[in-house]
């Protein structure tokens, strides 16, 4: 997975291929084989782990707000700031990345990373939050939406921290969307 993450880093995702993960690993083709059905299922792996790395950054970082409105407004964007520079987690950014991102970021593997992440996050209070694998989803949708889309203008992270209190915050059902001041 090493290997693979350091082929992304080099090569790209489109062109980053099988053979380039091998050479790198120092193994052979059949070898990666054995362990991973495809380049996708490999790259899903290694995505995987540096996605449970950056989870547990964000669950420090988040940790550091009062409420949970704050903390998931926060948490998406530490993201929208550490995914882009990111080792492997970087190609799930661009626009270019032919839906790989989006492919990946909604597996079920992803989705149980963002699970866990909130858990941790919210500790027993996730216990009152019934819909937590709506709320895993729907923030993994913004994170996408907020990476890979360019908006109508630029936004520096106040306005995209006051947007996501407007917005996404009430769609949570984590209260009125109005930022304490």
């Amino acid at each position: 997975m090493d290997a693979a993450i350091a082929c992304l880093q080099r090569y790209g995702l489109e062109k980053t291929g099988m053979s380039d993960i091998a050479s790198a690993a120092g193994v052979t083709k059949p070898t990666i084989y054995n362990y991973f059905v495809s380049r996708d299922e490999l790259l899903a792996s290694a995505l995987g782990r540096a996605g449970r790395a950056l989870g547990e950054r964000l669950v420090e970082h988040a940790r550091r707000f009062p409420t949970p409105a704050d903390q998931l407004v926060e948490a998406v964007l530490f993201c929208l700031r550490e995914i882009p520079n990111e080792p492997g987690l970087a190609v799930t950014s661009s626009s270019e990345s032919d839906g790989f991102g989006a492919r990946v970021a909604l597996r079920p593997a992803s989705l149980k990373i963002a699970r866990h992440v909130l858990g941790e996050l919210f500790g027993d209070r996730s216990e009152r939050f019934e819909d937590i694998d709506e709320i895993a989803e729907i923030l993994i949708r913004w994170m996408l939406s907020l990476l890979t889309l360019d908006g109508p203008a630029p936004r520096e992270e106040d306005e995209i921290r006051a947007l996501l209190h407007r917005r996404m915050v009430p769609g949570l059902g984590l209260g009125s969307g109005r930022r304490p001041d």
